[in-house]
């Protein structure tokens, strides 16, 4: 299993070493060594779970697709939630460390000893990139392509790592040649150190992002099972429907056709009641920009809901990107509830990843518009807010 290692930690604190004697810096402290083994072990997890599920999705009873979607559901986003926290603690570590090098004074380096803890990780990168190729190659086929694609960028970071600390021991390899260029070193190294943090900033946003797009995956599989099920339904209420009794087809043929001596129907009388029209709540809605259009941290992205008028019930799908302080988040709803009058509604939501539900209302104005407003989450990655909705 692959560990995105601190590359630099380990030369940079025999740099901050002289500062001070008695609080020395370790390469890995013990939270970050314990977010990355519960990153990596959640990850495990979800990787090799259930791995066919997407063989099995039509196969098996809608209850049993649910539940097999659930259960990856709620691994991947624990995986993608650990791996944040991680990234965030690498993210401190390294702002720490940036602070602290810029207090460096000048003094004598072992640069034998930072040669040489750069190698070890120059040799533990080669064997987590062998293990990350090897993991590549038990994912084949279109059903992994999202694993895949996400293995694929782990290896190609690894390989920058190892760019990164071929670098470091040409620097150092300098250094030894020239003791004067300390301050030249360290001027380097904080301009390599503030990269370190654009990119770990970039790739904890990148894991917000892919914690949204499994969302969706899980989402649309939940709603592809629905679908097929309810397809199924007319076609084994027709297959198990038994044909007319014996002369009463003759009868239903004729029903129409007054009996002699029956009444005749009276002047004025009701017609035969029409069938019911769908809800006006019911069809596609999208977030279209406009002046008090939301309410939130600030203007959705997009925003997409489908209704379907079910009877007494009212179901349906919810896909929005909408921005919060730390950024995007992906959000994907299944809806399901009732009316409160012809107009509005209140409805359940659950959300696959992360596994959460809550509630939101819907009402129509009388310009045509719709209103939907989010207002109960249980996880802060679906925030309350509302948006006006104008029919796609």
């Amino acid at each position: 299993m692959r560990r995105p290692p601190f590359v630099l930690a380990g030369w940079i604190c025999c740099l901050l070493a002289p500062l001070a004697p008695a609080q020395t810096l370790t390469a890995v402290p013990q939270d970050l060594a314990t977010a990355e083994v519960a990153f990596m072990e959640a990850e495990d997890a979800w990787l090799h779970a259930d791995p066919a599920l997407e063989r099995d999705l039509h196969k098996v009873s809608p209850a049993e697709a649910h539940r097999r979607i659930d259960s990856r559901a709620a691994l991947a986003n624990e995986a993608m939630e650990k791996r944040q926290v991680y990234l965030g603690l690498l993210i401190s570590r390294t702002g720490q460390l940036r602070s602290r090098l810029a207090e460096l004074g000048a003094g004598n380096l072992p640069v034998e000893k930072m040669k040489g803890d750069l190698e070890q990780d120059q040799t533990r990168i080669l064997g987590e990139q062998d293990s990350v190729e090897e993991m590549i190659r038990e994912f084949p086929g279109e059903e992994n392509v999202l694993v895949r694609r996400h293995l694929e960028e782990e290896r190609n970071r690894l390989i920058n790592l190892q760019n990164n600390i071929a670098r470091q021991i040409r620097t150092l390899n300098n250094l030894q040649s020239d003791p004067g260029a300390l301050r030249r070193l360290l001027e380097k190294q904080q301009t390599d150190l503030d990269a370190i943090l654009k990119d770990y900033n970039d790739e904890r946003e990148a894991s917000i992002r892919r914690r949204g797009d499994y969302a969706r995956l899980y989402s649309e599989m939940h709603l592809s099972v629905d679908a097929a099920s309810r397809a199924a339904a007319p076609a084994t209420a027709k297959s198990g429907s038994s044909k007319p009794a014996k002369g009463t087809a003759g009868a239903a043929k004729n029903s129409s056709v007054p009996v002699k001596g029956s009444p005749a129907p009276a002047k004025g009388s009701p017609a035969p009641a029409k069938t019911e029209k769908s809800s006006p709540l019911a069809g596609a809605w999208v977030y279209r920009s406009q002046p008090n259009g939301w309410t939130g941290f600030a203007e959705p992205g997009t925003v997409t809901l489908e209704l379907h008028d079910e009877g007494s019930k009212l179901r349906g799908s919810y896909s929005a990107r909408l921005p919060v302080k730390s950024g995007v988040h992906e959000v994907q709803l299944t809806l399901e509830g009732s009316f409160t009058s012809a107009n509005s509604a209140k409805l359940h939501w659950r959300s696959v990843a992360p596994a959460a539900e809550g509630e939101l209302t819907v009402k129509l104005a009388g310009d045509g518009r719709l209103l939907i407003e989010r207002i109960q989450s249980g996880d802060s990655f679906v925030p309350v807010g509302s948006e006006v909705l104008s029919r796609k």
